[in-house]
């Protein structure tokens, strides 16, 4: 992987600053903002010389909408795991209800972080799945996208790093203005996405 492509990459591109500051714009309406970020990944992983789109609203706005309902689904277990902290808050009046509320709740936090942790690794694959072949359905293919974790662990790691410096970089645009912070925002945006194209590329390569 070429990790640091991903912070370069937008300023090779003639009309950079104008797609940039259009998408920060677009990003305001909801999902828009995902769904030009996976266009990035689809371009990084059909190879396109031209890796940063231009916004289209109707389109980014349908993929970005699906994409929301892939990490929903990925986001069943938690859901799951998280129902026992409601049952020892209902539990209150009865003390021996607590203890085993409490102890059951106290399990599934510990299943909790692990499953958040294994989600952090999935859904990068599972979107790079979904940018290649367009569909919802070729994301939640469990077995194939957990086959391409496994095969490289280390690029998706590459993903989660790569969010967490955008983290640090995304608020650096309130220091200016409201624009700037979505600037900055869409920036960021923009290096995780790649590096998710990347990192599926790779994964394909690994298992072949």
């Amino acid at each position: 992987m070429q990790f640091g492509n991903a912070f370069k990459f937008q300023f090779e591109d003639t009309e950079w600053f104008k797609k940039i500051v259009i998408a920060a714009l677009a990003s305001i309406i909801p999902f828009v903002g995902i769904g030009w970020g996976l266009e990035i990944t689809r371009r990084v992983i059909n190879d396109d010389p031209e890796p940063l789109p231009k916004v289209e609203v109707g389109s980014m706005f349908v993929k970005g909408l699906q994409a929301f309902i892939i990490a929903l689904v990925y986001s069943i277990p938690l859901i799951i795991l998280g129902l026992p902290h409601l049952l020892w808050i209902a539990a209150e009046e009865s003390e021996t209800m607590v203890y085993i509320a409490g102890a059951v709740s106290a399990c599934c936090g510990g299943l909790d972080i692990l499953y958040m942790i294994l989600m952090w690794f999935l859904i990068p694959a599972a979107y790079g799945r979904f940018s290649e072949e367009g569909s919802i359905g070729s994301a939640l293919k469990f077995k194939e996208i957990f086959k391409l974790v496994r095969a490289y662990p280390v690029g998706f790691l590459f993903v989660l790093l790569g969010g967490l410096v955008g983290s640090i970089i995304a608020p650096l645009g309130s220091v200016i203005c409201g624009i700037g912070a979505l600037l900055t925002q869409t920036y960021s945006n923009s290096l995780v996405f790649h590096l998710m194209g990347q990192a599926y590329k790779e994964a394909k390569l690994a298992q072949s």
